[in-house]
């Protein structure tokens, strides 16, 4: 797949306060080979960016783009991972689904299977004011898991999750989850409630999604609607389309 990189112009925004610089540009620094499966969900912490795998490993990399194995393997894909604590928290799919902390030098500290059908394909798991919160799509629902054991504390219906193709979802506001799905559409939704409150007018390809703040996003993904495979990142506003 190649990476494409859109530059857009600088801009400042207000957004509350205090005023909010928007980058000028995004730049591709390395690119490095995953070997033993394909990726599935990164995150990037002190110096180092983790890798989960749809064999189920994680890889480490550092900046000088050295890959070292973090986690050989594990049962379920690796479909989102997250900085915890002084950890990982990594979210396996399956039916059950697994929640597994690991710590900085790779050990498993803690685990926790849960019915529930978390198999959909895209970022489905995020860490919000000391709650784990999993989608389900085969349910359409959002489990809502204690930090502390990740035991399930309640679960919430939410009409707005998508039946099928690649989602992702991203913590954006108080008390509030970004959903992004291949379908084109960006919805705001409550999570303690699972009532959309928000739906952008413009349509998007992207299904990768990471707030600046609530009205800038950064998106990536292919182009489903041209049917091509090129990689794209973008930063966009959510609310204009620009």
């Amino acid at each position: 797949m190649k990476l494409g990189v859109e530059v857009l112009p600088a801009k400042d925004i207000t957004v509350g306060k205090p005023q909010i610089t928007v980058p000028t540009s995004i730049v591709l620094e390395r690119e490095v080979g995953i070997v033993g499966g394909a990726p599935n969900a990164a995150v990037h912490y002190s110096g180092i960016t983790y890798v989960g795998k749809n064999c189920g490993g994680i890889d480490s990399i550092d900046m000088q783009g050295n890959l070292t194995p973090f986690v050989a393997s594990g049962n379920g894909r690796v479909g989102s991972i997250q900085v915890y604590g002084d950890g990982l928290l990594a979210l396996r799919a399956g039916v059950p689904y697994q929640l597994c902390l690991y710590s900085l030098d790779g050990k498993l500290m803690r685990s926790h299977k849960q019915q529930g059908g978390a198999i959909a394909h895209g970022r489905w798991m995020v860490v919000v004011e000391g709650l784990a919160l999993v989608v389900c799509r085969a349910l359409k629902q959002i489990n809502i898991h204690s930090t502390n054991d990740f035991t399930l504390l309640r679960s919430v219906k939410c009409d707005s999750v998508p039946s099928g193709g690649y989602f992702s979802i991203a913590a954006i506001a108080k008390d509030s989850l970004i959903l992004a799905s291949d379908r084109g559409i960006i919805s705001i939704l409550n999570y303690h409630t699972g009532q959309v409150t928000w739906t952008s007018s413009h349509k998007f390809c992207e299904t990768a999604v990471q707030p600046l703040n609530d009205e800038i996003v950064f998106l990536s993904g292919s182009n489903y609607y041209d049917n091509k495979m090129d990689v794209s990142v973008k930063l966009r506003n959510i609310k204009t389309g620009q």
